[in-house]
């Protein structure tokens, strides 16, 4: 009697591990899935494509950054309750030095 007992309590603790395997393989599933989906979506929602350029920390808690927002670009301040605007950058490459090499005004004389 007892060895009965004995291995009917053995199949219920198995049966019962198994369940929560199952249990738990299902869980890991729906989180990969769930995860997988949101993250695909938030990388080409239909928002604007917004990129972080630079940023400078002006202290811990306080910061420059220029981000690029469908093409253009933005100079913002940050700091734990606050964005504030600080300038719009027209065309960042003339800005930069960069647009034609040299610092002129573009027309070039030809000997």
């Amino acid at each position: 009697m007892q060895e009965i007992s004995q291995l009917d309590l053995f199949g219920t603790g198995l049966k019962t591990a198994a369940m929560l395997f199952i249990v738990l393989g299902l869980l890991l599933l729906f989180l990969h899935a769930a995860r997988k989906f949101l993250l695909s979506r938030r990388l080409t929602g239909n928002g604007p494509d917004i990129r972080v350029l630079s940023t400078l920390p002006l202290s811990n808690r306080d910061r420059i950054h220029v981000v690029e927002i469908s093409g253009q670009r933005l100079v913002l301040g940050v700091s734990p309750g606050n964005i504030t605007f600080l300038a719009n950058l027209e065309n960042p490459e003339k800005e930069n030095g960069i647009a034609g090499g040299n610092d002129t005004d573009g027309s070039e004389e030809t000997a």
